[in-house]
């Protein structure tokens, strides 16, 4: 998983996905979440299994707030997929 650090990443790891026409989650957590500590390593497990998807992770005490305010992100976690049919795919990974 590529770890968003700036706006700029948040940006770069946007435009990718529309130019290569390539879904991507993005996983909004915290170091002392403990459901993102839970979380963390299914995505990571997931993303290895699905190398055509964008798996990325962004720890909200690193980053400047405007990316989480852009992220629109008030709980943690929360993971934000850019493609629905990959969305309900991915919850059938997660919860079976």
């Amino acid at each position: 998983m590529g770890e968003i650090h700036s706006m700029e990443a948040l940006d770069a790891a946007l435009a990718s996905s529309v130019d290569h026409n390539q879904p991507i989650i993005i996983d909004w957590m915290a170091s002392w979440c403990r459901k993102c500590i839970y979380l963390k390593p299914k995505l990571e497990k997931i993303a290895r299994e699905f190398p055509g998807v964008g798996f990325y992770f962004v720890d909200v005490n690193k980053v400047p707030q405007a990316v989480v305010k852009r992220g629109n992100i008030s709980k943690m976690p929360t993971i934000q997929v850019t493609s629905y049919l990959f969305f309900e795919f991915l919850c059938l990974a997660l919860y079976g």
